[in-house]
């Protein structure tokens, strides 16, 4: 049996280990102190610092043994900083220039700094080298590729890597490189790579799925129809119907409407096939292809045909849209698809709208009567109709209706606010304030609701006490100083413009560096005729909006310190604009802040542009390119540079640049580069742009008609 001494040392060392972690009743002689000493490397004490030199140390290590490690990475970067981190970096690949860890890390921090472009380039310089890092060079490469987006460059690794590998890895490979080809809008690419797929699986669903994809984004039709079918083949039941409809969407974006009409026939006259929600897609997708085929007359006559041996709610849906489109009478269609379907609020709308339209108005409002009351939120609808009553000279009837809404709505804000629109527009001011004064005892302490009642009174010429109503607004507001800036806004609508001024302090009071307040309080100075004082203030405006949440009160702001800078009646105005510009060329040629420099750089240009001093503006668009040539937007800002300094070869260099670095926007460059081949009188380009901007997208159009002007000239 153990002793009393043995025992007690026992629950010694467990207290200790717990302490300290080691042994309390061990050799004679062993101390505290001793067993405190023997702490782990990496002491995460209460009396370590982050910025230790010894714990930095250790993370270094740590991190050069795997210089893909995020915890390390973030713990040194919040000890050192960015800064010191690189450094750090920089001093270590001095003394070991080739270190393949401290290449990967001046990778990362390059990517870091915001150029992920570099830190690509940098690995690929490693990437052939011998390492147990190889796998992942290899991945990070490719992530950073695409966060610069480069993504054809991205979809070349990918590519390369996959020509060395075989099977499942080598199809994986393939797979990622045309999803990021997809993303990247590299159509004829993700349309080769799917092509590569889809003979090394030809009975793989998926793979052949993939391939009709790819080839309806990049406009090869009659491929891509021949995919689906072969995709359709190899799959049954529900999934099959699913690729039959987008075969015919497909057939539909590759103008080929009459053909995707006949599929969605063959998914439809079956009336048991698919269940009622995806049969009532199908059906809308129909009328669509009938509507782009031009054919909705032949829809109708095929339709009602069909409904004479078949009764389906989407079915009478789709007939009444079509005699609607085809300049039928859908009355009787709608009355049946209600039968149907009796809570369907959208066709018991198309119902009112097609009676009240053909002129039956006492069952137009009959009707809406019937909804409102399964419908009771269906306000909108009702007041629509009251008004086109009143404005074809029914006006008792059209206040009627109102007034039945009304009584309908009595409780309700958000509805009683409608018909307060509804009856100031149709000149019912005592109505209007009868219900304004409503919503108020309804919401007492609604800040909304005392606006409108203020509006409402300040509109009938009952000034002071709309003044009342809008000086509760701190008190309903919360936090108070914003308040306070409501008030102050609403006063300066109404051009009470001092009372505003006295308000707006009071929030600024509160907030003083808060840029809307400054905005507002910058415009009133300028309806004061202080533009001295505007001007401090919309450089104060600009100053502290450099946040992306801020980016359109900085422009805003900028281009106000621009206006009065050139065109206002400041003292002492020239000698400001020459400071001003002064200050902005110094922080835009050195450069840093870089956030400040691009700021500085952009406020010349608008300056110079205003001055119609073009050619500089152009100079400073070129430096704006070269500090920041990530940003597309500085390539697209400098072909509008030249383009109004009549370089227009120039311009058109620039944006070819812009047109291989931002695919995604490539119709609007395109638009834009159609335009200055014309003006530099090369028309075969201006045809071939405009030819290309309106297929990549169908809905501009503007550059439809410069097409068609292009082709008439």
């Amino acid at each position: 049996m153990p002793s009393a001494r043995s025992r007690r040392c026992r629950v010694l060392d467990g207290l200790v280990a717990l302490a300290i972690g080691t042994s309390f009743c061990g050799t004679v002689g062993t101390t505290m102190a001793t067993a405190a000493a023997a702490a782990p490397a990496d002491d995460w004490s209460l009396d370590r610092r982050n910025d230790d030199p010894k714990l930095v140390s250790q993370r270094m290590a740590k991190l050069q043994r795997n210089p893909f490690d995020q915890a390390q990475w973030r713990a040194l970067a919040r000890a050192l900083g960015q800064r010191g981190l690189a450094d750090k970096i920089q001093r270590a690949r001095k003394a070991r220039p080739g270190d393949v860890s401290l290449q990967i890390l001046e990778a990362r921090m390059l990517a870091a700094q915001g150029d992920p472009a570099a830190a690509a380039t940098a690995l690929a310089k490693i990437e052939g080298k011998r390492s147990r890092f190889g796998g992942p060079i290899f991945e990070q490469r490719v992530r950073w590729l695409e966060a610069a987006g480069d993504y054809r460059a991205a979809v070349g690794a990918l590519t390369e890597r996959a020509e060395h590998s075989a099977g499942k890895t080598r199809d994986a490979l393939l797979v990622r490189a045309h999803a990021m080809a997809d993303r990247g809008d590299l159509h004829d690419r993700a349309l080769d790579l799917a092509r590569t797929l889809a003979r090394a699986h030809p009975t793989d669903p998926a793979a052949q799925l993939r391939l009709a994809r790819a080839a309806t984004r990049a406009g090869e039709g009659p491929q891509a129809d021949q995919a689906y079918e072969r995709a359709a083949t190899h799959s049954s039941g529900r999934d099959r119907d699913d690729l039959v409809a987008e075969r015919a969407r497909a057939r539909m974006d590759t103008d080929n409407p009459s053909g995707a009409s006949e599929l969605l026939w063959s998914l439809l006259e079956p009336p048991g096939r698919g269940s009622r929600s995806v049969r009532a897609g199908w059906w809308d997708q129909l009328a669509d292809a009938h509507r782009q085929a031009g054919t909705t007359d032949m829809l109708v006559a095929r339709l009602t045909t069909w409904l004479r041996d078949h009764d389906e709610a989407a079915a009478w849906r789709t007939l009444a849209q079509a005699q609607e489109t085809a300049g039928f009478d859908p009355t009787e269609a709608w009355r049946s698809v209600l039968e149907r379907s009796p809570r369907d609020v959208e066709s018991h709308t198309a119902l009112v709208e097609t009676l009240e339209g053909r002129g039956h108005t006492d069952e137009a409002v009959a009707e809406y009567q019937r909804l409102i009351a399964r419908h009771p939120g269906e306000v909108e609808l009702g007041l629509d109709l009251a008004g086109r009553l009143i404005a074809t000279g029914e006006r008792e009837p059209g206040l009627a209706l109102a007034e039945a809404i009304e009584g309908r709505v009595a409780r309700k804000p958000k509805a009683l606010l409608l018909l307060l629109d509804f009856y100031n527009l149709n000149d019912e001011s005592n109505r209007a304030l009868a219900v304004a004064r409503r919503v108020v005892a309804l919401r007492p302490r609604s800040a909304d609701a005392r606006v409108a009642l203020g509006e409402q009174l300040f509109q009938m010429n009952q000034v002071d006490e709309a003044m009342d109503q809008w000086a509760m607004l701190p008190k309903l507001v919360r936090p108070p100083h914003r308040g306070w800036a409501k008030h102050a806004e609403l006063l300066s609508e109404h051009g009470r413009t001092s009372d505003a001024v006295a308000s707006l302090k009071r929030a600024l009071e509160r907030q003083p560096d808060h840029p809307p307040y400054l905005r507002l309080r910058a415009m009133l100075a300028e309806d004061q005729r202080r533009p001295g004082m505007a001007l401090q203030l919309w450089e104060q405006v600009r100053r502290l909006s450099m946040d992306r949440e801020h980016r359109l009160l900085r422009d805003e702001a900028r281009t106000r310190v621009v206006e009065l800078l050139v065109g206002g009646s400041i003292p002492k105005r020239r000698q400001r604009l020459s400071a001003v510009e002064r200050q902005a060329r110094q922080t835009l040629a050195a450069g840093t802040p870089k956030d400040e420099a691009i700021e500085a750089g952009r406020l010349l240009a608008e300056l110079y542009t205003r001055q119609e001093n073009y050619a500089a503006a152009v100079t400073v668009q070129q430096a704006l390119f070269e500090l920041d040539r990530d940003d597309p937007d500085r390539l697209a800002d400098l072909a509008a540079a030249q383009r109004r300094a009549g370089q227009v070869k120039s311009a058109l260099g620039t944006l070819e640049e812009l047109l291989a670095s931002e695919p995604t926007r490539s119709a609007d460059t395109l638009a834009e580069m159609s335009e200055l081949a014309f003006e530099a009188g090369d028309s075969e380009r201006a045809l071939d742009a405009a030819s290309q901007a309106a297929r990549k997208d169908r809905t501009r159009v503007d550059a439809l008609i410069h097409l068609g002007e292009l082709h008439e000239r």
